[in-house]
């Protein structure tokens, strides 16, 4: 959806940081003092959103050696998610993934149940604007994030677990994906 795509999403993935390092480190360490306003505001991604957002409403200009060290960082996402998934997997018995029915059920509420009560609740909403809906609407179906291995090893959790629900809802929801959208399309269409 290009730039402005990534604008839409910006709102969705700043809750969903708030959302993660709050309740999410509440459930994984079971320490309901992780829940603090410091944490909500102070996280990694918080602090990367709000300097984004602050550039973006001040309208100050970016040096160009800036906009390029930025743009280097931003193309290392996806790869370094990558390998530090990769290296969770390969510590742990991946086998078991296939085996174990818990995880499918996981991988079915992720990918499947989560994405139509979000598209019921954005057909709600008065939102006027279609790429809004389907981005959020993408957003809604796409697979567990690599943080669900990340922050289950920072505060303690299982990550080889999360690891491998990283890794089975990307490959089904190569399936889930484009039949949730196309749903979403004839709905706000």
């Amino acid at each position: 959806m290009g730039y402005e795509g990534v604008f839409f999403m910006s709102g969705y993935i700043m809750a969903n940081n708030v959302t993660q390092w709050t309740y999410g480190q509440y459930l994984i360490s079971g320490d309901k003092k992780a829940m603090t306003l410091r944490q909500t505001i102070l996280n990694p991604g918080m602090i990367g959103a709000a300097i984004g957002l602050c550039i973006y409403i001040s309208r100050l200009p970016v040096p160009e050696f800036l906009w390029k060290s930025v743009d280097s960082l931003a193309a290392l996402n996806t790869p370094l998610a990558m390998i530090i998934l990769g290296s969770y997997i390969a510590n742990s018995n991946f086998s078991e993934l296939l085996a174990f029915p818990k995880a499918y059920w996981t991988t079915f509420l992720r990918l499947i149940v989560t994405a139509l009560i979000s598209i019921g609740i954005i057909y709600l909403l008065p939102i006027d604007d279609y790429m809004v809906e389907i981005v959020l609407t993408i957003a809604s179906c796409a697979p567990a994030a690599t943080n669900t291995a990340i922050l289950g090893r920072l505060f303690g959790g299982d990550y080889e677990y999360g690891a491998r629900l990283v890794v089975l809802t990307t490959l089904l929801s190569l399936f889930t994906i484009p039949i949730i959208v196309q749903f979403a399309q004839v709905l706000f269409g």
